[in-house]
């Protein structure tokens, strides 16, 4: 108890709820749905939105916590993974239109006015879109995002599918400089081989080929049957040193 003598309990209390705080990660809790992207992304908008594909990672590669999660997986993410075909770039006024169409025979475009000024001309570039709405129309669905806030560039975008180094803000695999392929810092990369508009999924149950749970896909069909969750902050044990909020107050009162 060194150094808890010295402290009041107003002290002692702030101290424990601000190590409680940091402590708090964003975990996954399934709605025990298979659902397409589109139909997921509505059930879970009022918790929140389906997890973000950094929490997948989290939960598949950086701890344990998939092994309470095995029937929930492969599951959807809440990006969505917009890139020109291979070699290509994104072109200023031009809409970005996935090279296939939905089980519903839709096209799915992303709007040239959704598309960052810095991201067009630009080779090996993709974007990592947070969509803001989602348009449904009788041949189309229009992915809507602000290209200020929610999207992000990513450099380095693989050009095929492969191991490539996970960038850690965003989840994605991109560079493909000194890759280990034993390590948790490398993840495989799925996209299609033209022009993509894709929902994220996580997870394997051996669909298209994938095998590992540091697999993410860019490819997956819109409608696939895939988990449904969302996002709730959790709590877990860490060293105040490991003290509990009871045990701190009787701390104070022995001394």
């Amino acid at each position: 108890m060194e150094g808890l003598e010295n402290m009041t309990l107003e002290q002692l209390l702030a101290q424990y709820e601000e190590k409680e705080e940091k402590a708090k990660v964003p975990k996954i809790r399934s709605l025990n749905k298979e659902l397409g992207y589109l139909e997921a992304r509505k059930v879970a908008e009022p918790y929140g939105g389906l997890p973000r594909n950094v929490t997948h990672k989290r939960t598949l590669v950086d701890s344990d916590d998939w092994k309470g999660l095995t029937n929930y997986y492969p599951a959807w993410a809440r990006e969505i993974l917009v890139y020109p075909k291979p070699n290509g770039t994104f072109r200023k006024g031009d809409n970005v239109v996935d090279a296939y169409r939905d089980e519903k025979r839709r096209k799915w475009v992303y709007p040239s006015f959704c598309v960052p000024y810095e991201a067009i001309g630009k080779r090996n570039v993709a974007l990592f879109v947070t969509p803001m709405a989602i348009v449904e129309e009788k041949h189309k669905v229009i992915v809507i995002a602000a290209p200020n806030n929610g999207v992000v560039v990513l450099s380095d975008f693989p050009q095929n599918s492969g191991w490539r180094n996970v960038d850690e803000n965003t989840g994605i695999p991109l560079s493909a400089k000194n890759v280990d392929t034993s390590s948790s810092s490398a993840g495989y990369l799925w996209r299609q081989d033209g022009a993509g508009v894709r929902p994220l999924v996580r997870g394997y149950d051996g669909y298209g080929g994938c095998g590992d749970w540091r697999d993410v896909g860019a490819f997956s069909g819109y409608g696939s049957g895939f988990g449904v969750g969302v996002e709730s902050l959790e709590v877990v044990p860490q060293n105040l040193e490991s003290l509990t909020l009871g045990q701190l107050l009787s701390a104070v009162k022995k001394e």
